[in-house]
């Protein structure tokens, strides 16, 4: 789903200005609702219709070319849980997205299978946009966050909406700013024969850099640490990642995971459009050691070897200092790390904002408590102010 064109150029932006020392500004603002135990990260944006369990949401979804498909049935969605249909009292670029409203999440959530319906809404909206329903230059990536970012959803699934993630598929789609991290300890060897000498550190680092209009690519990092001397194995291969990636600009990183027994290593796979990835991806969940199946056809994968430890990060300014902290953080987090007597004032003066895909912030609003800081998922390029 997720990682291009319009988005990658304002993202790349947002990175940049953040070198400035400048007041940001808010455009919009989210809300943590919890009426029950069931927390909701809430939109600043009016439906333009609401029922009892379900509410519809106008989105843009603007490009320079006009669809190839006229806009028909043929280009609605209609899904249990999440539909799209062309706005037809509007212009071709307007749509309606009809999800569950902050009651219907209330009410049905723990009855949803949030990942396989999210999943069943993103397959489809790439088949209407393999159909021709949407502008050609506007990428899938832009489609989904302009949704993401008009309707009500599960604060503790944010990573699965805006990354694909979530703890058991263990995958994330690359987005400009993030960065890997892989580490591995190697025996010096000369002649394919270790020599005895001490284990030698070795660490590779990469940036997610924008690629054009089209993607991302990797950047390697001065962080790197390459080893001095020849080394046993194929841990040369990770150094490379930049070049073997080149010319596949989505990108989605599988860390290691662990079910019924098995253990599944680290890979990165690249391909040139997203249902390339897709289908890699169901071979890969479907092989019982996970890596790279011979099976795979039209697109790049790098496995990485059994103890080799690899770290996908997001950047994160705290106070006006660029941080990179692992996928999974919590706001939470960032508070219990500090030192105990700044804690209680963090919490009381600390500030969220999020960068939009669409452009600009949005102040993300919750009650000042540690259990409710928790239900926040830190994302990529996050900016987080308190008072000293």
């Amino acid at each position: 789903m997720r990682k291009q064109s319009a988005l990658l150029v304002s993202q790349l932006c947002l990175f940049c200005l953040g070198c400035l020392p400048h007041s940001i500004q808010t455009t919009s603002k989210y809300s943590l609702e919890k009426t029950s135990e069931y927390a909701l990260l809430v939109p600043s944006i009016v439906p333009v219709k609401t029922g009892e369990d379900f509410q519809t949401t106008r989105i843009v979804l603007s490009g320079n070319d006009k669809p190839r498909a006229s806009a028909t049935k043929q280009c609605s969605i209609q899904g249990p849980v999440f539909s799209l249909s062309p706005d037809a009292a509007s212009t071709s670029d307007r749509w309606l997205i009809t999800s569950p409203s902050i009651q219907g999440w209330q009410k049905r959530g723990g009855d949803i299978d949030v990942t396989a319906e999210w999943n069943s809404f993103t397959s489809a909206l790439l088949g209407r946009k393999e159909l021709g329903c949407f502008p050609k230059e506007v990428s899938l990536s832009s489609i989904t966050n302009a949704i993401i970012e008009h309707i009500p959803l599960p604060a503790n699934e944010s990573l699965l909406f805006f990354y694909s993630f979530n703890g058991s598929s263990g995958f994330a789609d690359l987005s400009p700013g993030m960065q890997i991290k892989i580490e591995q300890i190697s025996i010096e060897s000369r002649n394919g024969k270790a020599t005895g000498g001490k284990p030698i550190s070795l660490e590779a680092q990469y940036e997610v850099v924008p690629s054009s209009a089209s993607g991302v690519s990797l950047q390697p990092s001065k962080a790197s640490r390459r080893p001095s001397t020849r080394s046993s194995g194929q841990e040369e291969s990770f150094f490379n990642l930049s070049s073997r990636f080149q010319a596949t600009p989505l990108l989605r990183l599988f860390l290691e995971t662990a079910k019924d027994g098995n253990t599944k290593q680290p890979a990165l796979i690249g391909a040139s459009n997203m249902a390339d990835i897709e289908s890699a991806t169901k071979l890969i969940e479907q092989s019982n050691t996970g890596n790279c199946p011979a099976s795979l056809t039209n697109v790049v994968c790098t496995p990485f070897a059994q103890g080799t430890g690899v770290s996908l990060l997001f950047p994160i300014w705290v106070n006006g200092k660029l941080s990179y902290r692992p996928i999974g953080t919590t706001l939470e987090y960032m508070i219990a790390i500090l030192q105990a007597n700044k804690k209680s004032r963090a919490i009381e003066t600390i500030s969220l904002k999020r960068p939009l895909a669409t452009g600009g912030y949005a102040e993300v609003v919750f009650p000042r408590t540690m259990e409710d800081a928790g239900q926040i998922l830190l994302l990529s390029g996050d900016r987080l102010t308190w008072d000293h």
